[in-house]
């Protein structure tokens, strides 16, 4: 029977297939980022706000999308597609790579899928919130949380993570769900830049709410 401890260390493990390692700054389009010194009339998070055009990196019009063999069906910007094996072989250098893993042209923002061989049954998900954030701290030191939660999304049990967490280049945020699919466990994590956050937290959660599972 797998300890406590041994289900922690292979969820930090799991966790980490859904982290990129870097954010590829070659592949990103080019910001302005000259960012003139605040004063006392504009706020630092305006003057972010206008070197980043959201039309250019923001979510574009949703549609709907199949993924995992049919498993899962959920609504994703029309420009996604899945990950090249380039940029693959860049953002996830270990040996534990997501299954799937969908993204915007630029490879800068991603949905990664991920369905475990890890045994899980729905009633189990509320007694493991507390272990899933304990792993969680474990697999990404210094992150900074914005909501755990246990939520119910079209019908299914999802546990529910939100926060930013480091990188080798800046700061990345994540919104992060974990469910039962055949009494396994399924992964799904969003990611992009924090600097991205303002533009794009809105449509991610639009996505996860439209998220559909097939036994």
């Amino acid at each position: 029977m797998t300890t406590r401890t041994g289900k922690m260390i292979l969820l930090a493990l799991l966790f980490g297939s859904l982290f990129s390692c870097t954010d590829s700054p070659k592949e990103r389009p080019e910001l302005k980022t000259e960012i003139a010194i605040p004063d006392d009339s504009t706020s630092i998070e305006t003057q972010e706000s206008l070197t980043i055009d959201p039309s250019e990196v923001g979510p574009k019009p949703l549609q709907t999308t199949q993924a995992l063999s049919g498993k899962l069906s959920l609504k994703l910007p029309e420009d996604f597609g899945p990950l090249s094996s380039k940029l693959m072989e860049e953002k996830y250098p270990g040996s534990q790579k997501p299954q799937e893993v969908l993204s915007n042209p630029e490879g800068n923002v991603t949905l990664a899928l991920n369905h475990t061989q890890t045994q899980i049954a729905p009633l189990e998900l509320g007694e493991r919130l507390g272990e899933v954030a304990q792993s969680m701290e474990q697999a990404q030191p210094g992150l900074s949380w914005d909501r755990q939660e246990l939520t119910e999304i079209n019908g299914r049990l999802f546990i529910r993570l939100e926060f930013v967490s480091p990188s080798l280049d800046m700061p990345i945020y994540n919104q992060i769900l974990l469910t039962s699919l055949d009494n396994r466990m399924l992964m799904i994590g969003f990611n992009c830049p924090s600097e991205y956050q303002l533009i794009w937290e809105a449509g991610a959660r639009e996505i996860i709410q439209s998220i559909q599972l097939k036994e």
